[in-house]
């Protein structure tokens, strides 16, 4: 019973593109022709938030299943993978391509990032997640369009049914280390908790992880479900002082 009323709530959550990803792709096209590259400044066109060339940089440096850079991080309380390691020798890459996707106005990009990201984790085996849980934010925003681009690929709904509790409000950049281990969220719709909140187990998805305080907020506020992973863009080492 408790079975077929998460596949019943699931299915009533749309997968694919929403109307406001499609509306954001339409203008990024647009600015594909007008910007200059986030990263060299080139503006040869068409550049989609970096140039050609500086996407093939970004593919050097991205995490794989193996080597030095790898998409599985270690040191976190769930699995957490993360496509790029934010270090003082990627910093000149990675700094402009994170802020560039800041506010959601590049989907056709994080899409690109999705796809690498997709492949590298399929390498690694299966997952158990039936759900995307994107990071609380703006209507729509750089933690939301990776939500989005990941869960069109993997064909599971995105479920956006996290807050931040009152007085969770400013920005992390902005918090002291003690302060993000303090963050809290909250269910948008009180009173579902635990492995099948939501369409549970949930693929939980940020922009980028340092301590893991928003992963971990966003673990305590769906009840500690087994089967939850963090799938980031970024891994930003907890000593960096980027």
């Amino acid at each position: 019973m408790i079975e077929s009323q998460r596949k019943e709530e699931a299915a009533k959550i749309p997968v694919g593109r929403s109307s406001d990803w499609r509306r954001r792709e339409r203008i990024a096209q647009a600015l594909r022709w007008i910007r200059s590259c986030a990263m060299c400044a080139a503006v040869l066109p068409p550049i989609d938030v970096v140039c050609e060339s500086c996407w093939e940089r970004l593919a050097m440096i991205k995490n794989t299943t193996g080597g030095s850079r790898r998409l599985a991080q270690a040191g976190y309380n769930f699995p957490v993978y993360s496509l790029f390691t934010w270090t003082p020798e990627t910093d000149a890459a990675l700094r402009p391509l994170v802020h560039s996707l800041k506010r959601g106005w590049a989907p056709s990009a994080v899409d690109r990032l999705a796809e690498w990201f997709c492949f590298e984790r399929s390498r690694l085996g299966p997952m158990s997640a039936n759900c995307v849980v994107p990071a609380p934010g703006s209507s729509f925003d750089h933690a939301k369009a990776w939500g989005e681009a990941l869960g069109t690929r993997l064909q599971r709904p995105i479920v956006d049914v996290l807050q931040k509790a009152p007085k969770q409000v400013r920005l992390q950049r902005s918090r002291s280390a003690t302060e993000r281990a303090e963050l809290r969220f909250q269910l948008k719709t009180p009173g579902k908790t635990g492995q099948n909140a939501y369409g549970g187990p949930h693929l939980f998805v940020d922009d980028v992880i340092t301590t893991g305080s928003t992963a971990m907020a966003a673990y305590m506020a769906l009840g500690d479900p087994k089967g939850f992973e963090v799938w980031t863009m970024v891994n930003r080492p907890r000593l960096a002082t980027l």
